[in-house]
């Protein structure tokens, strides 16, 4: 006989320690299998395996026999060790195979899944031949404390309700093969692999055309807790004929709307005594899906207010807003006919109204001198550019932690937006910087650490005084972009800027 045992796990990649999962063994004969035929798991380290000998199911050629266990990695063990096992099966003619894997702790954070397609509209009309064709794809990038790419990890996805996932099909990253929905302790939930890059990815497919609304949700049993994925998906089939009121925008006037510095307005929706807690209301521009928000309270004395970002709109385009009302289900309760409203835009400085958690950057001359808040940058200051990484005119560091004391600084390994902001008699410049701050401290047992922004002459030379002031230029800075919903803002560095 010939044949071979294949793993549902890759060789060589990386176990977190202490964490459990499901391990199936596959074995594929050129001939029949026997039924009573087994596998044992031997030569085991740094993990527990199976002690009595398994027996497979059988597919119904019998050339393929599969059985899947429940393995975990011993807590006691520290990083980078080794850990593997080794499994034979009782059939002659198939060799046995080992299994080898590096123990690594994880960055929780690096859990969360980033959802592509939060809405996803369904025809009516929906048949099997279609499956497939409307789908997103879940993906989130693995890493351990210091930031560096984990292969071979199996993560355990779940969704917040049960029976969820059975209303849908779960395509592993090539689109095309289905993954199982397994049971896994109290949960109902699949397992995927992270990639050689670290990357976790699959796609939910609707399987008919039933409303739904998915929360994702992901976790290494017995290492972590699980974490939300950033947003839910929407399953919606629109089969509401009638159309509410359009909503109002408290703010607009005479059809335009202009952020005075707040990043978001205020909307009525009235009629909403319908409308309770946990229902989700899904705000539409010129009928594209554009962000979503949960009924999580009810205030008596505004019930039907709600506030929006500005970033769903396209600055000075006319734009149809609308909203649909869902309940926790999926299905539809109510619809609005469109209002007509258009952008005109916000002041060229950061956000004022937003919370801002931590300490402002720290900005520095081309010489690589600290610039006080409300100092004036002139053409002395960014003359040492040419000698500077990146033709750099100024400097701006932001101090990271891995102090979980200390909530005024960001955490080592958080992805960090800058927003420069520049408003001068002839140029008005924003202009985003993104880098991540370093996930081990700058001093070897220390707890902080220095991302570095190299911001570029050109974008501060060549701006004019204005009649009676200076031109003013602000930094501020963020974790996450502003449509995400855990976003973290940094305090404001403001001064002024004459560079003719």
């Amino acid at each position: 006989m010939s044949g071979a045992i294949k793993f549902s796990l890759p060789n060589n990649g990386d176990l977190i320690i202490g964490q459990s999962f499901l391990f199936t063994v596959t074995l594929l004969s050129d001939n029949g299998i026997d039924n009573n035929s087994s596998i044992i798991f031997y030569n085991s380290k740094n993990i527990t395996v199976p002690s009595d000998a398994i027996f497979l199911t059988l597919d119904q050629d019998k050339k393929k026999a599969m059985a899947t266990v429940t393995l975990t990695v011993l807590n006691s063990i520290s990083e980078n060790e080794e850990i593997y096992f080794s499994v034979k099966t009782s059939l002659s003619g198939i060799q046995s195979q080992t299994l080898q894997s590096t123990a690594k702790t994880i960055d929780f954070r690096s859990l969360e899944l980033v959802v592509d397609d939060v809405f996803l509209p369904m025809p009516i009309s929906f048949n099997n031949s279609q499956i497939g064709t409307i789908s997103t794809k879940v993906h989130a990038i693995i890493r351990d404390e210091s930031g560096r790419v984990l292969s071979g990890v199996p993560v355990f996805i779940k969704s917040n309700a049960i029976g969820e996932l059975e209303e849908v099909i779960v395509y592993a990253n090539d689109k095309e093969t289905e993954v199982n929905v397994q049971k896994f302790g109290d949960y109902d939930g699949f397992f995927v692999n992270s990639d050689e890059k670290g990357k976790v990815e699959f796609y939910i497919a609707p399987r008919e055309s039933l409303p739904l609304v998915i929360e994702l949700s992901s976790a290494i049993p017995n290492s972590t807790d699980f974490v939300f994925a950033q947003n839910s998906i929407f399953i919606v089939v629109d089969n509401i004929k009638d159309y509410q009121q359009p909503l109002e925008v408290i703010t607009a006037i005479d059809g335009n709307l202009t952020s005075e510095g707040e990043s978001k307005f205020w909307v009525d929706i009235s009629p909403c005594k319908d409308y309770e807690i946990g229902y989700f209301l899904l705000f539409l521009v010129n009928k594209e899906y554009k962000y979503y928000t949960r009924i999580l309270d009810k205030d008596k004395n505004r019930p039907c207010l709600m506030e929006l970002p500005y970033f769903i709109f396209q600055k000075n385009e006319l734009s149809k807003l609308s909203y649909i009302v869902i309940q926790s289900n999926g299905d539809i309760l109510a619809k609005s006919s469109p209002m007509d409203i258009t952008y005109r835009g916000r002041p060229n400085k950061p956000w004022q109204d937003v919370n801002r958690v931590y300490e402002p950057c720290q900005v520095y001359t081309s010489f690589d001198v600290l610039l006080e808040q409300d100092d004036h940058i002139n053409n002395q200051k960014i003359a040492n550019h040419s000698h500077n990484p990146d033709d750099a005119g100024l400097f701006v560091r932001i101090t990271g932690t891995n102090d979980n004391s200390d909530a005024t600084k960001a955490k080592l390994g958080s992805e960090i937006i800058l927003n420069l902001y520049i408003n001068s008699k002839n140029r008005t410049i924003t202009q985003p910087f993104k880098h991540r701050i370093p996930y081990q401290p700058d001093e070897p047992g220390g707890k902080t650490a220095t991302l570095t922004f190299n911001i570029p002459y050109n974008l501060l030379d060549n701006n004019w005084a204005f009649p009676y002031h200076g031109g003013e230029i602000f930094f501020d800075y963020q974790i996450g972009d502003d449509n995400d919903r855990n976003v973290t803002y940094g305090g404001i560095w403001s001064g002024f800027i004459v560079t003719p």
